[in-house]
This record gives structure tokens, sequence and C-alpha cells, in this order.
């Protein structure tokens, strides 16, 4: 029988056990084929205005894939192999070289691989287009998406997966060279040792994630952020994050210990044997659980921001473009052609034709940006005109040399730098920041910071020649409809732009369609981030159950012979692989929540509501892993 017979006949005569194997490559194919599908569809390409921005977030995801796709591999055939290993130790028993065990390993890999890929790639072909559906739809943007077989895709895809699979073969072919027949005949039966808690480690691990936790929860006044902030914040990650190794290695343990040593709960139903098992099981699993919290706390974070930036973009778009459309009045020609187009528009609110002077700030007036952004002074007059129409009729006063300032699109809602600042104006005047107000006056997307000064102050500066430049505001009540009159106006503009570099033009729906694009994709990469890094984490966690199953079936085999009952055997297994699984996502959780509700209150974000949902989906998702593995563990110490 050659070497590429015996493959098949391994394959079809243990059809079952690979597909343990072949699952998991199969869905990571899928998956992977799937987003890169997406990446090459050029319908969805050529219509996102905003794909040039988010192409390397596509790419960077890309890698991300690539990466969980090999774990998910690697972990899955570890586990195949671990199984193996005796049957391995008769091939070499009965004659087999090292190196024609290894050749048929990585036949049996290429022959599993290539199912996989073409069970992969057709059902991600499928899924693509259900998938581009839901791209396009979370952009609100307006094609169709046709099903379309990206041949590109196909072959990277399979380019990728065969070099995961050659790594994994290597992989196999290393623990074959390097193992010898007594430690593959002997494979699993290694004892774990006690693990011994210290009780100041433990303690340590509190204070390290609590302080952690006071620190990023600091509210932006706080003093602690008057200076060194972002290594502040790099300390109390880097704090949270040893804290949690720490938890995980003295806490859980001082924890299993404690409950050990209360007769009441140890002689409890299966408790002697879930705990003793856990105890005697975690060791192993420190770094595994400790890398798997992180990597679910990143999970939950960064689908809670995305999805919370996506689920308030109306209300950041309303709040950094108030006006549904800002620009430069350049001649009466110009005007008035603009001007037909609103006449007999029913849902226009208001408008308002303002004249400010322009100039430059200086270098010394704000960090916050370049010198050469221009500074446009309001007089005061204007100014309480338009903020009525607005609906920020505040009773805002001021005196002769001071000035009012406006929210500056800056990330962070609450930290007014501006206060208590001068700057010298054109006509010789110099004016003091009297307060900042928490709202946008104009449009963010001008690049223009307005500064309203007193009627007598504005008209010294014209007085002196200092350039003005005159801006029409419209307020429309559809707004979001106004993607053909936005066109039309911009062409009207640039039609008569002497200079189109003082040309100050702002479109209300075209900030907000942004927005839409580039948001739908991040959430959409997110999603399926979030997604591969969830398969990540369960399928290290069922592997890592299925091998301690493994282990322990002759102690269990043992147990039933003396009287353990098939519900009580059912309990333990279900309370250790809960125990082990609800590590991970309690302290990602935990963490998660820490993060997101610092940035909230740092961002002025509303994103409970939409964290929660997140939080759900993904405990939805985890706790079906935790249903499976459970039924597996149960399955195979009964085989």
């Amino acid at each position: 029988m050659s070497l590429f017979e015996l493959t098949k006949r391994n394959i079809r005569k243990n059809f079952k056990a690979y597909l343990v194997y072949f699952y998991p490559m199969s869905f990571s194919v899928v998956i992977y084929f799937t987003f890169v599908s997406l990446q090459y569809n050029r319908k969805i390409i050529d219509a996102a205005a905003s794909l040039g921005k988010i192409g390397p977030a596509f790419m960077a995801a890309s890698v991300f894939l690539v990466a969980f796709s090999a774990l998910f591999i690697f972990y899955s055939n570890s586990f195949f192999m671990k199984k193996r290993k005796k049957e391995i130790a008769l091939y070499s028993l009965f004659g087999m070289s090292k190196k024609q065990i290894g050749l048929m390993l990585f036949l049996e890999n290429l022959l599993v691989g290539a199912g996989a890929l073409l069970i992969g790639i057709g059902i991600g072909a499928v899924l693509s287009k259900l998938f581009a559906m839901v791209l396009v739809k979370l952009m609100g943007i307006q094609i169709v998406a046709g099903f379309t077989l990206s041949v590109a895709a196909a072959v990277q895809t399979v380019v990728v997966f065969f070099l995961i699979i050659s790594a994994a073969s290597i992989y196999n072919a290393r623990v074959i060279r390097t193992s010898t027949l007594r430690e593959l005949f002997q494979a699993g039966k290694q004892a774990e040792k006690k693990p011994v808690a210290s009780v100041a480690v433990a303690v340590l691990s509190l204070l390290l994630i609590g302080t952690g936790y006071w620190v990023i929860l600091q509210p932006v006044s706080s003093g602690i952020w008057s200076s060194y902030a972002w290594l502040k914040i790099l300390g109390a990650l880097v704090g949270i994050i040893i804290g949690t190794f720490l938890f995980i290695r003295s806490f859980i343990v001082y924890l299993l210990s404690a409950l050990l040593k209360r007769k009441a709960f140890f002689y409890k139903g299966p408790n002697i044997i879930s705990a003793s098992n856990l105890l005697y099981r975690i060791k192993g699993n420190i770094a595994v659980l400790s890398v798997l919290a992180l990597l679910s706390t990143f999970t939950l974070f960064l689908m809670g921001v995305t999805w919370s930036l996506y689920a308030n973009l109306n209300d950041i778009s309303k709040d950094n473009f108030p006006h549904s459309f800002i620009y430069t009045v350049q001649n009466g020609d110009e005007e008035t052609e603009i001007g037909r187009l609103f006449k007999g528009r029913e849902d226009v609110l208001y408008s308002q034709k303002l004249e400010p002077v322009k100039m430059e700030a200086g270098p010394d007036f704000s960090g916050r940006f370049p010198p050469y952004y221009p500074v446009l002074l309001i007089p005061e007059s204007s100014f309480r005109q338009l903020a009525g129409k607005m609906g920020k009729e505040d009773a805002i006063d001021f005196a002769d040399n001071e000035a009012i300032a406006f929210y500056d699109g800056n990330l962070n809602r609450t930290n007014d730098p501006y206060t208590g600042r001068s700057i010298g104006l054109p006509g010789g005047e110099n004016v003091t920041i009297a307060s900042y107000e928490n709202y946008s006056l104009l449009n963010q997307a001008i690049f223009a910071f307005p500064l309203v000064v007193k009627d007598a102050v504005y008209e010294k500066s014209v007085e002196s020649g200092a350039p003005t430049t005159q801006l029409q505001i419209y307020k429309l009540g559809k707004e979001k409809a106004t993607k053909e009159l936005g066109g039309i106006i911009e062409e009207i503009l640039w039609n008569h732009a002497e200079d189109r570099n003082e040309v100050i033009w702002s479109s209300f729906y075209q900030e907000y369609s942004q927005g839409m694009e580039t948001y739908g994709i991040l959430i959409f990469i997110s999603g399926f981030l979030g997604l591969v890094f969830l398969m990540a984490t369960g399928s290290v966690l069922f592997y890592r159950q299925l091998s301690e199953a493994a282990a322990d079936k002759p102690r269990y085999q043992i147990l039933k012979k003396i009287g353990l009952g098939a519900r009580d055997l059912r309990k333990s297994i279900r309370v250790q692989t809960l125990f082990i699984f609800s590590i991970p996502i309690l302290i990602a959780i935990s963490h998660s929540s820490v993060l997101i509700s610092a940035l909230a209150g740092f961002a002025g974000i509303r994103m409970a509501g939409p964290f929660m949902v997140v939080l759900g989906l993904y405990i939805g998702l985890y706790l079906a892993y935790f249903s499976y593995t459970s039924a597996r563990f149960y399955a195979l110490v009964n085989e």
C-alpha cells in the first residue's frame, strides 16, 4: 500500500475524528474568503467615497484574520495531533520512518485542507452577497450588491491557507522528530502539580486592577491629567494587564483552595470532583486564560466603540454640522442663482447671512489647530440672531475687551483650552476669551474658528481694512434628502469661484453620508474581527477542555464504576467547563465596561445602550460555545 493510499484510508476510516480538524478549517476559510471578497468588490469600492481612508483598515483587518485563522487551525491541529500520538507511535513501532510519518501527515493536511478550501470558498461565495448587502446597508449607499465570485479573493485565500497548512505540517513533523516512543505512548498522562496561591500576590492583583480602573475613570477635569496624561493611561493599562495575569494566577487559585477547605461545599454532590479537577488544571491554563481575557476585552471594547459611534452618528453629525449648508457668496449672480434653488421650498427652517472678518490667530493662540487656521470675527448682533434661530438663546454677557469661543470639534468636549487666552485683532484691539461655549456655532467642516466680539470691536477691525467674507447659512428640515441640491450648489460655487482657496463650502448631507460610509465600514470590520476573536477564544477553550477530557477519561470511567451517576457526572462537567469559560468573559466585561465608561465621559457620547447590545450578542454566542464544549466533554468521557 502506497503512502497516499494509506493517507486516504486513514481519512475514510476515521472520518468522524477528522471532522474535529475539518470544521474549524472550513469555518476559517469561509470567514476569510467572505471578507476578502468584499475587499475586492469593485461596486463597493467605487461607491464608497471614504474608502481611500478606510482601505488601510481593511488591510489591517485582513492581517488580523490571517493571524487568528492560523491560531484557530493550529489549536485544532495541536488537539488532533495529541489524540493521534499513540497511533503515530504504532506506525513507528511497525517500521515506518519519522520522515514517512511526517509526509503522511502532510498529505492528510493537504487533503483535509483542499476539502475545507473547496467547501469554504463555495459557502463564502454565497455568503459574500449577504454580507455585501449588510455592508451596503450599514454604509447607507445606494447600489445593488450582486452575486460575484472573485478569482483574486479565491487565489489569495488558497495561498494564505496553503501557507498555514504547511506551517502546521512543519509543526507536526517537528513533534514527531523530537518525541520518543515512550513520550508518544504516554501522551496526556503527565499529571499537573497542585498550584500554590500567594495571598500577597492575590491582594497585589486587586490593587493593580483597582488602581488602573481609578486612573482611567478620573474625570477629564481632574488634575491627574494636567501632565503626562497619555503616560498615565499607558501605565494604568499595563497595571491592568499585569493585574489580570496575577488575578488568575493567585486570586482564582486562592479562591478554589479556600472552597476545597470548606467541608460543607467540598462534600456536596459532585463538587469533590469538580473543584479538585479545577484546582489541579488551573495551573496549565493561567497564561491561556489571561490572554483570552485580554483578547475578549479588546474585542468588546472595539465593537462597543464602533457600534456606539454608528448608533450616535445622527447626534454627532448634528453637533458638528448644525447647519444644512454654509457657503461663501462670491458675487450677486451666484447669490441669485443659488437663491432660486431655495424659493418655494417648504422645509427651509431658517437662513442667515454673515459677514465675518477673516484673520489668522497666530502660533500662540491655540495648540489645537495650525497657525494659518482662519479665525472668523463675528459681531455680537449677528451672533444673537443666529443663536436665536438655532435655539441657543443662552444669556451670554461679555465686556468690550472680551470675546466668546465655541466648540472646535475636538474629541475631548469638556476641556476648555481658550478661556483666559488673549488674541490681537486687526484694529489694534486685544480681546480675552471670556467663555467657551460647548456647541458648534458653524459647521466644523469649514475649518475656521468663529469668535464673537462686540459690534464696536468688529467695526474697528473692518475699518482697519481687514478682509471680510460673506457666508450664507441655510437650515432645512429634510437635510438628509439634500444630496442632489448640494451637488447643484457646489457646482455653482466652483463655476463662479475666482480663487478656489477662498471658497468655504459645507453640506450636512455630505458630511453625514461620509460618516455613514466610514462608520459603516468600521462597524462591519469590527464585527468581522469580533466574530474571529470570539471564534479564537471559544476554540482555544474548546480544545483545552477536550484535551483535559481525553486525559481525565480513565478517572471518569473509574468514578462511574464506583457509582457516580450520569446526572452527577454531567453536572460536574458543566461546573468545570462553566468555571473555565466564565473567567475570561467576566474579566473582559469588567475591563471593557470601565474603558467604555471612560471614553464615553471623555468624548461626551452615549455608549451604554450600544455597548449593552454588543455585550448581549457576544455573551449569547459565547454561551453557545460553552454549551457545545460541555456536551462534547461529556460525550468524550462516556465513549
